[in-house]
């Protein structure tokens, strides 16, 4: 080791010789070790220097590839998130508009906007390629359904949302007093106590009474998407729950709803208030109806009643 500093710790004479005069005006004493030391100094200095530069300036450090910033994590977890709750909502939205497409029997399906079938329908505007459009056989006379029309004292329950009913006294209602076979799991009663006007079509009367104390609370008596939720002069506050197999539910004369439309409930949930609101009652009393395919149906035939 000695013999590796020695030569490196010892002076030297560089000199400058002209080569007319062999003067040398220009002398210089240097010591090896020292420049050495000097440019590892410079070194270090110029690591440091970077290093420093780099840690208190974070638009360069963001620059450096593979550098993770603790916000941008942050925000990319919460972007995330964002994502996956508007996946669930799209999807609750898909399942909504399906179960709106069978309870009014709708021609033509709404496609979904997460993964839209082979058989979508172009939205207009749109300039995505699209697959042809299944054209549906014409019916012929004799098989040509009779249009339905909405009975009189539920005129103002009608919306885009709910098919039109048929009319008191219309030949089809006389029919629709036969039980159907439904596909519902479970249908609960919305309301305990006692009917007091019954299931009668010819006089316009789809649905049931149920007399039960007034605050008291309707539960759905099926699962569903609501589908109306709004306050009608005839029948005061109204909500209608409608099933994925195509039942639509009616629950009249409420003092106030508990539900939005759009809202998913699930059966023996708290939708509404027994009330006595709206110009079609004399008393505090639940009117309860259920409709199939734009049928109406006798609830007796399917709930416990006295």
């Amino acid at each position: 080791m000695q013999k590796f500093l020695h030569p490196l710790s010892r002076q030297y004479r560089v000199e400058f010789i002209d080569a007319e005069t062999l003067s040398s005006p220009r002398q210089y004493r240097i010591r090896p070790i020292i420049w050495m030391a000097s440019a590892v100094l410079l070194v270090l200095g110029a690591i440091a220097g970077t290093g420093s530069l780099i840690w208190y300036t974070p638009a360069i450090r963001q620059q450096i590839p593979g550098y993770t910033n603790p916000e941008n994590e942050k925000k990319l977890m919460y972007m995330q998130s964002a994502l996956d709750t508007l996946k669930k909502e799209i999807q609750r939205r898909d399942e909504f508009i399906v179960s709106l497409q069978r309870s009014l029997k709708l021609d033509e399906p709404i496609p979904s906007i997460i993964a839209p079938s082979n058989n979508t329908f172009p939205v207009k505007g749109s300039t995505t390629a699209t697959t042809k459009t299944p054209t549906k056989p014409a019916k012929t006379p004799e098989t040509k359904e009779p249009e339905k029309v909405m009975p009189q004292n539920d005129a103002t329950v009608a919306s885009n949302d709910i098919k039109p009913q048929p009319s008191p006294g219309d030949a089809a209602v006389g029919k629709t007093t036969q039980k159907m076979s439904l596909a519902i799991k479970t249908i609960l009663r919305p309301v305990i106590g006692y009917i007091r006007d019954g299931f009668s079509p010819a006089k316009g009367h789809y649905g049931i009474d149920v007399v039960t104390n007034e605050n008291e609370t309707v539960l759905a008596a099926t699962e569903g998407y609501v589908i109306f939720s709004e306050y009608t002069e005839a029948d005061g506050h109204v909500i209608a729950v409608s099933n994925p197999t195509g039942v639509v539910t009616f629950y009249k004369h409420n003092s106030r709803l508990l539900k939005k439309k759009g809202s998913y409930v699930h059966a023996g949930e708290p939708i509404a208030v027994v009330g006595n609101t709206g110009e079609n009652t004399t008393g505090p009393h639940l009117h309860f109806e259920m409709w199939y395919n734009g049928e109406p149906l006798n609830p007796r035939d399917y709930i416990i009643y006295k």
